[in-house]
């Protein structure tokens, strides 16, 4: 502390009180704007504490086991196979889930050349309508028509039989319309499918 007074008192010694006014100033607006600097670039996070008026209820997400029923197009015919998954009230993660851990099922089965990952599930305001977007094509473009349109039919039939509740799905690839030769995506695929039972 001795130290500090010193240097104080040699500083008021040099410097003339409106300098040292300044320089303070200076000093703390310095100060001041590295610490904001840091603060927006998140090197010094707060975290302010929230009156419980404002919080609220906290809603907690209930999660139960669920045995899904994941369908495949494999030589010429529909193949099924039930995995247990973990199911909340998230319906639009549900979904995200059940596609994913169905592709996965595709990549063990070999159904398809080239691994395809599911990049979003997107579900309208009114839940009617899903937007399914990959990252390729969900099916081997050098495939026959028929086998596109069952591999279509096969991520239908997982959907319909895991009860998701959505009326249509449009299949999109990195969030775009897929372009393909044979078959239309530009308009939604009914749930239901076009297969007849």
């Amino acid at each position: 502390m001795a130290i500090m007074k010193q240097w104080y008192q040699r500083v008021v010694q040099v410097v003339h009180k409106d300098q040292l006014f300044y320089a303070v100033t200076t000093v703390v607006a310095l100060v001041l704007g590295m610490l904001f600097f840091l603060y927006h670039s998140e090197v010094i996070v707060l975290r302010w504490p929230m009156r419980a008026s404002l919080v609220g209820t906290s809603s907690v997400s209930t999660t139960s086991r669920k045995v899904a029923t994941l369908t495949f197009f494999k030589h010429g015919t529909f193949k099924t196979e039930q995995q247990e998954l973990l199911w909340s009230e998230q319906l639009q993660e549900n979904i995200r889930y059940l596609i994913s851990t169905m592709l996965a099922v595709w990549e063990d089965e070999r159904v398809t050349q080239k691994k395809v990952t599911l990049q979003s599930a997107i579900l309208s305001p009114s839940g009617q309508t899903l937007y399914l977007s990959f990252d390729r094509v969900p099916f081997d473009k050098e495939a026959s028509t028929f086998c596109k349109w069952h591999a279509i039919e096969a991520i239908l039939k997982t959907l319909r039989d895991n009860e998701v509740g959505t009326r249509e799905v449009y299949f999109l690839a990195h969030h775009e319309e897929i372009v393909d030769s044979h078959l239309d995506f530009s308009n939604p695929w009914p749930l239901r499918g076009f297969l007849q039972t």
